[in-house]
Order: structure tokens, then sequence, then C-alpha cells
């Protein structure tokens, strides 16, 4: 049962004060105390469930550039057939992860491999939740 008794008696103010009986506080107190192991669980699933994502393999190519041919000419294609890109050698290339575009590199020689400088990524890459 709740009590409520008027706390200013001004006539510009409203407020009230609600008391409850101890009964109520309690199962108050015991919901609260479930409520919060409750919350704990989900977020411990929830850092389990990122981990496994965060670890999950994701496939990353570089395109260096591309063209349209006709079928045509892509059936003459032999040994020795030069491509001439649309790109110029001092376009950025862009950098895929799973398909999807998420920034922009540069070619770099590293221990007498290629590589790639990342120059720019999408701002929203960091955020798992973001999808």
């Amino acid at each position: 049962m709740n009590l409520i008794e008027k706390v200013n008696d001004s006539n510009t103010s409203d407020d009230f004060k609600i008391q409850d009986n101890n009964d109520t506080n309690l199962v108050k107190e015991d919901l609260s105390s479930d409520s919060r192991q409750n919350q704990s669980n989900i977020v411990d699933k929830l850092i389990e469930k990122n981990e496994k994502i965060l670890n999950l393999p994701i496939n990353i190519a570089v395109e260096l550039g591309g063209l349209k041919v006709k079928i045509k000419d892509l059936l003459n294609f032999s040994v020795g057939t030069m491509l001439s890109l649309n790109e110029s050698p001092e376009d950025f290339l862009k950098i895929f992860a799973n398909g999807k575009l998420i920034g922009l590199g540069e070619i770099v020689v590293s221990q007498k491999k290629y590589g790639i400088r990342i120059i720019s990524m999408k701002k929203n890459l960091n955020s798992v939740n973001n999808q």
C-alpha cells in the first residue's frame, strides 16, 4: 500500500512524496538484484559473441584497376596480351573486406614483397554495433 503526502503546501507547487511500505521495498530490492544479475549475464554473452565475431577470418582484396572489354576481345586474350587500365599510377588502390570497400591505399615494397600502405579508411569501420 502506498501513502501519498503533500511535500509543499505552496499554491504554485504540487510536489508529492510517495512512501512505500516495507514489503514493497523488499520486492523492489530483490527485483533490482535479479535485474542487475540479468544485465551482467547479458553483457557477458554480448562480450562472448563479440569475441567470436572479432576472431572470424575476413578476405582482404586490393583492386589495382579495371577496364571494360567486349567478349570478342576477351576471347582474343593470350599470353603477352597487354591490358591498359583506366587508373593512373598516382591513383590510390581500393581496399575491400569481404567485397565491401573499406579504404584506399598505395603500393609499397617491403622485404621483396608487395604491400599496401593504407591512406584512408571508412569512419564507421571500428564499430561492430553499427550494422
